[in-house]
């Protein structure tokens, strides 16, 4: 299939890069649309940060956050797919009467969800690999094993974990965690061999955006480089044939990836 964007709105006040820029129905509705009229086709919202550090909040709170915004886009942006990022299962029996294509489930496939999702033909259950959420700096893969074995030997034990549950394998998409429980060289490391992920058989979502293994690259820490990197990711993830890529800056990646942009020096060389 063609690669797709999904357009990242996050319904917070303390998100890492964009924290408050879509805190209230009105402007995540026009951050949304923004994303649609430049080529995203899944609107993915999240109204709970996941970044480092992250204070957690009641699932009362992250349902005030998501109820007028999804009444809102539903109504006014009728013909894109929506995403929901959330790791709560009694957010997601919410979801079932609201227009809803995906659930983004940060925590790796939550047993919870899964039952859920298996008595609605209508969901798609993307499932993060992580060592923890919020996301720990300080709690990583071993610095000696193969991040995409790692990957690879989790994907496969869920797989068979949500199959028995009643999740087909065919409506699940696996996201590899960038930078969650991963140090940045091994972020970079499973860019560069990101199609290896392909033997398990789903489709692929990566979410590198903005994210500050970045840096690995070297260069300033400015939004406009951040945005720039990973418009470039973008171009050789879809080269890749990775299914799903999720952004910020939509036209960014939009533009990288119909140019064909060549990726950050030394992405592709394998050390």
């Amino acid at each position: 299939m063609k690669t797709q964007l999904v357009g990242i709105v996050n319904v917070t006040p303390d998100s890492f890069s964009d924290g408050g820029v879509a805190n209230n129905a009105q402007t995540a509705l026009m951050l949304a649309k923004k994303h649609f009229d430049e080529g995203a086709h899944i609107i993915d919202i999240g109204a709970e940060s996941t970044r480092p550090g992250a204070t957690p909040i009641s699932i009362h709170e992250e349902w005030d956050r998501l109820q007028p915004v999804l009444k809102l886009l539903e109504k006014k942006l009728p013909k894109a797919v929506l995403s929901i990022d959330t790791y709560h299962a009694e957010t997601v029996a919410k979801l079932v009467t609201h227009e809803i294509d995906w659930i983004n489930d940060v925590s790796g496939g939550c047993p919870e969800i899964a039952k859920l999702i298996s008595r609605y033909d209508t969901f798609h259950h993307v499932i993060m690999h992580n060592l923890g959420v919020p996301a720990n700096k300080d709690k990583t893969l071993p610095a000696s094993q193969d991040p995409i074995s790692a990957i690879l030997h989790w994907a496969e034990e869920k797989l068979i974990e949500l199959e028995r549950i009643g999740l087909s394998s065919s409506r699940i998409i696996l996201d590899p965690g960038i930078g969650f429980g991963k140090t940045p060289e091994q972020s970079v490391h499973i860019l560069r061999h990101i199609k290896e992920l392909k033997i398990l058989g789903v489709p692929l979502m990566v979410g590198h955006s903005r994210k500050s293994f970045l840096s690995f690259f070297g260069g300033t820490a400015t939004m406009e480089e951040k945005d720039k990197r990973t418009a470039e990711i973008s171009a050789h993830l879809q080269r890749e044939g990775v299914e799903y890529i999720r952004v910020h800056n939509v036209k960014a990646s939009m533009d990288a990836m119909r140019d064909n942009i060549a990726p950050p020096p030394g992405l592709l060389v394998t050390p």
